[in-house]
């Protein structure tokens, strides 16, 4: 998974804008290549995020019942 570099010409002070969304007052149709940037990343981040919670969910179920620890291995795994 890699996220798409905003082109050289966006300057810099709006490269390093973490939690920004730049949807205000723009549409696809526009053209705009910082949207489309801002777009695919989007996409990245939702896959990302929707494997994580995956992840998570599969280490939950061998989570210790009282303390709720994980193990440091799933039992039967490759490295069990």
């Amino acid at each position: 998974m890699r996220f798409q570099q905003l082109p050289s010409s966006v300057p810099d002070r709006d490269r390093d804008c973490h939690g920004c969304v730049f949807v205000a007052g723009r549409n696809e149709s526009s053209g705009d290549a910082r949207f489309r940037a801002a777009q695919e990343n989007g996409r990245h981040f939702e896959q990302a995020l929707a494997a994580s919670q995956r992840v998570l969910k599969v280490w939950l179920t061998h989570a210790d019942p009282k303390t709720m620890l994980l193990p440091d291995r799933i039992p039967g795994g490759a490295l069990a």
